[in-house]
């Protein structure tokens, strides 16, 4: 099995950074001199090798978001009554998307029982008799 070129580069870390942020496949290939087709297969193990989702900044709500492009896609699927293609493809995405909210409820459901409990402490005085407390 060859090895990753990705993998034993020495910008190793720079390619990974430009492939997380977005960068397309060609313009990384090229910027850091491996082929197009090892940044893929890179991509594709480095997304196992992942363990904690990236995390989006807290000022985006991510469930509010995810109701407005359902809210949108509801709009668009009422107004192509007409239009046989625009609907279809208003329901396509209104599936994806209520799909995504079933798994983000999903999700924060698993996160909220994984929650820390309230542990409420009493402080007691050492010099109480057990019978007045």
């Amino acid at each position: 099995m060859r090895k990753c070129t990705v993998c034993s580069h020495p910008q190793r870390a720079e390619i990974e950074k430009a492939i997380v942020s977005g960068g397309a496949e060609r313009s990384v290939a090229k910027q850091y001199g491996v082929s197009p087709a090892a940044v893929h297969r890179h991509k594709k193990h480095m997304q196992i090798a992942v363990s904690e989702p990236i995390v989006p900044p807290a000022k985006v709500d991510i469930a509010q978001e995810l109701q407005n492009c359902i809210e949108e896609a509801k709009r668009i699927l009422k107004r192509s009554e007409n239009n046989p293609r625009l609907a279809l493809a208003s329901l396509s995405v209104l599936s994806r998307l209520l799909e995504t909210a079933g798994r983000l409820t999903i999700v924060l459901a698993e996160r909220e029982k994984e929650a820390p409990q309230k542990i409420e402490v009493v402080l007691i005085d050492a010099g109480s008799k057990p019978e007045n407390i």
